[in-house]
Order: C-alpha cells, then structure tokens, then sequence
C-alpha cells in the first residue's frame, strides 16, 4: 500500500487550470486529463487531508465526551402544577 503520509504537494500546474465558475458566466471546466503518477499524488495528498480531519473530528467529539457534567436534581425540581398534559 502507498504511504500517504509522505509529504506529497499538489500539482500546483493543475491547480492553475482549474477555473472557478464565480468569477464569470462561463461553465465550469472538467478536471485536467493527467497520467496515473499524478493523480495517484493527488490521490495519496487529498486521503492525507480526509484523515486529518478524520482525527481532528474524532478529538473533538472526545472531547465533548469528557466535558463536565452538570447535577441536573436541583435544577429539574417542579415548583407549581403540573402541565395539563400530566394531569
């Protein structure tokens, strides 16, 4: 298996092909047409940024796991009647 965790950059040629549809009315172009070596670098270079941000999301979620819990006894205390659906 290749390992994407190499430092490979981008073709930055192919990044300047590209055209961004805001810019004018024109349709956007398809991507370039390119052989098997760069497309596996930018393969291998946009499945090291989804991992990334695999892990970055992971962290976060466990983060949130180990947040602080509150004691909700006091504060869930009814004062009053009970709403009409309960009675």
């Amino acid at each position: 298996m290749h390992d994407a965790s190499k430092n490979v950059q981008p073709a930055t040629d192919l990044m300047e092909n590209r055209h961004d549809a805001t810019e004018s009315t024109e349709a956007p172009r398809m991507p370039a047409v390119v052989d098997m070596a760069t497309f596996q670098a930018e393969l291998d270079a946009l499945r090291a940024r989804e991992k990334a941000h695999t892990h970055e999301s992971d962290a976060i979620a466990a983060a949130r796991r180990r947040l602080p819990m509150i004691d909700t006894t006091e504060s869930s205390r009814r004062t009053g009647r009970p709403p009409a659906a309960w009675r």
